[in-house]
């Protein structure tokens, strides 16, 4: 089902929330999962400014009653669940500070390709952007002219992503995989065509040069 808000900007977009869905699940009663209290779409009610969080995104939204903070509570608590709509909010607000988030975490961020920058976004939601940041040779790469797609796909393989969201993470790497493949052919062509044009700049010379030849003879 879709989760994607319905303004999305793209089919990219869509399958980022819908990815994401797949990976951790659609819960409108919370649950627990590795030790952790959560609702919705992985929303964390552990967090630190998870209530403050809660509050500020459905304090005006229907279902939630007069005292939003008694509501955190009672979900919290397993008492009451969330609407659709709670939590379609919850996780709008969630992934647009994650993407704020990645959007720091490299100076090329906004000339990534969209499957890059959304798999850094589900890197964000994860781990946190400090933990993010600390991945070696994620930022390295992507901070490069030309980053090395090989490199990040590496980086993110051994990060804790990739044992948080597996499929997620293994999404991410054929992703990458495939911009690799893109790169390489666009080089090889660059090449060729580059050979092609040497040649022909030098084939005049060529010609120029056979009557001088001929009429040394």
């Amino acid at each position: 089902s879709r989760i994607a808000p319905a303004d999305a900007e793209d089919a990219s977009e869509v399958e980022f929330y819908n990815s994401r869905m797949r990976e951790k699940g659609a819960y409108l009663l919370s649950y627990t999962r590795n030790g952790k209290n959560m609702v919705g779409v992985g929303f964390d009610l552990d967090a630190p400014n998870a209530k403050q969080r809660f509050m500020d995104t459905l304090k005006d939204m229907a279902g939630v009653g007069n005292d939003v903070e008694q509501f955190f509570d009672e979900v919290f608590n397993g008492d009451k669940p969330l609407l659709k709509s709670h939590m379609d909010a919850l996780l709008q607000a969630d992934v647009a500070q994650a993407k704020s988030d990645a959007a720091t975490l490299t100076k090329n961020y906004h000339a990534l390709p969209k499957r890059v920058s959304n798999a850094l976004t589900h890197m964000v939601l994860d781990m946190g952007v400090k933990a993010v940041r600390g991945v070696e040779g994620l930022i390295e790469s992507l901070d490069k002219p030309n980053p090395n797609w090989s490199a990040t796909s590496l980086a993110i393989q051994n990060s804790e992503f990739s044992k948080s969201s597996p499929s997620l993470s293994q999404l991410a790497v054929e992703n990458l995989a495939n911009i690799q493949k893109q790169v390489d052919k666009r080089r090889q062509e660059s090449g060729a065509a580059a050979a092609d044009k040497a040649a022909a700049d030098k084939a005049p010379e060529v010609a120029d040069k056979a009557p001088e030849v001929a009429d040394k003879a």
